[in-house]
């Protein structure tokens, strides 16, 4: 029961204003990083950092850091292109 219940904390959750009460609906989005446009070799990158860094967590926790990992994506939507 408690793997359910941290499985329902980890969906994405879109709150929304219905008959003056909130609502909440799993935000399922259809993009994933398998169909992002990126160049190959960026793509590549990305996932190998990434990769690195999920290995690294309790390294962040050891030195007091916050896991966390943060991308900027820009380009016309959908592309993931860089100037």
């Amino acid at each position: 029961m408690a793997k359910e219940i941290k499985a329902e904390d980890r969906r994405l959750k879109l709150y929304m204003n219905q008959n003056e009460s909130w609502k909440a609906i799993d935000l399922q989005h259809p993009a994933t990083f398998e169909t992002l446009a990126m160049e190959a070799d960026l793509k590549k990158t990305v996932l190998e950092d990434l990769t690195r860094f999920i290995q690294r967590k309790e390294y962040y926790r050891k030195i007091g850091k916050a896991w966390k990992r943060g991308y900027l994506l820009f380009g016309p939507p959908g592309t993931g292109n860089r100037p």
